[in-house]
């Protein structure tokens, strides 16, 4: 199940603007591949100006880094289009502008979530059904 690590400047982006985005990831990652949003985690990651370089200067205040780790399995057509969504969409959540949005996709194979080791592409749905009433609410 995907995990977004969205990079900013420390203090660029206020409590609301957080949600904002998460909600906007969660939302997308649902509605694209129905993944339970209780199955979707979102990470901010702030750090200092002088921790973030593009070339041999430091980022603009406004960059915004969305590192997503998810499942392999997707065309690249329905990448594109998350991508495409990613962008457009946390750029109206968060005030940026989209050209200061990057959004990296990595696809891993192996994971352990819920304490479990994740099953191949294609058995998602068992194992969700695997999961404890006790643990699945915890995140519900």
């Amino acid at each position: 199940m995907p995990t977004f690590v969205v990079t900013s400047r420390i203090g660029r982006l206020s409590a609301e603007k957080k949600a904002s985005i998460a909600n906007t990831l969660i939302t997308i990652h649902n509605t694209e591949n129905s993944v339970p949003r209780w199955c979707v985690q979102v990470v901010f990651h702030e750090i200092p100006a002088e921790s973030h370089f593009i070339g041999d200067k430091t980022t603009p205040v406004d960059q915004l880094w969305i590192n997503a780790d998810t499942r392999p399995g997707r065309t690249v057509e329905k990448k594109s289009m998350m991508i495409s969504r990613m962008v457009k969409e946390v750029s109206a959540a968060s005030g940026v502008d989209e050209s200061y949005i990057w959004v990296y996709v990595n696809e891993i194979s192996m994971m352990a979530e819920f304490g479990t080791i994740f099953p191949p592409p294609g058995m998602e749905a068992s194992f969700t059904a695997s999961i404890s009433d006790e643990v699945r609410q915890r995140h519900e």
